[in-house]
């Protein structure tokens, strides 16, 4: 019979101060976990048939909007310009890239078409190639560099499940990473 493989984790102090010590650190940490509070507060929920994405309640949906409001205000201050980006590419885009290689195991991947013209699509694990794509869209002079963009949109990536873990670990979030084109 084959045993089963399993992982074991272990914490060792010198003494017991310093045994006293950790175990208040992480008594204090679990008062503070965002997803206890989350719950209790209303801000945002987690639902089974949706794994790994938030759904933000009123009272978090509004401090999501302030937020937003605040980075628009920032971006505006610093020169960038707000984009819309699509969702979904094809995934000649990503191989481009070079992104494919190293994010394909975690994208959401789907077939459409007819038989004969099959297309492998991604919904985006990052705003960085549709930046590029929007960079590219004519040609350019030294003279409009910068041009930085700010991008909402709303990014996906398949995390394995037991890797998710309230909002740090989520398989929809949105994320703008701010690209700038600038000279060399």
């Amino acid at each position: 019979a084959e045993s089963t493989l399993q992982r074991v984790y272990g914490v060792a102090f010198p003494d017991r101060k310093q045994l006293r010590q950790y175990r208040e650190r992480v008594e204090e940490a679990r008062k503070r976990d965002h997803r206890e509070i989350g719950r209790k507060q209303e801000l945002f929920m987690f639902h089974p048939w949706s794994p790994g994405c938030a759904f933000f309640l009123p009272h978090g949906t509004r401090i999501y909007a302030r937020l937003q409001a605040l980075l628009r205000g920032e971006y505006a201050r610093r020169g960038f310009d707000e984009v819309i980006t699509p969702n979904i590419y094809n995934m000649q885009l990503w191989e481009r890239s070079g992104h494919a290689a190293h994010y394909r195991d975690n994208m959401f991947l789907f077939t459409q078409g007819d038989r004969e013209n099959k297309e492998v699509m991604g919904l985006k694990p990052m705003n960085c190639p549709g930046h590029c794509l929007l960079f590219a869209s004519r040609v350019r002079s030294y003279r409009d560099l910068p041009l930085r963009f700010a991008d909402f949109g709303v990014l996906h990536r398949n995390e394995p499940a037991g890797a998710l873990s309230g909002l740090t670990r989520v398989r929809r979030f949105q994320q703008d990473d701010a690209p700038a084109h600038e000279l060399p």
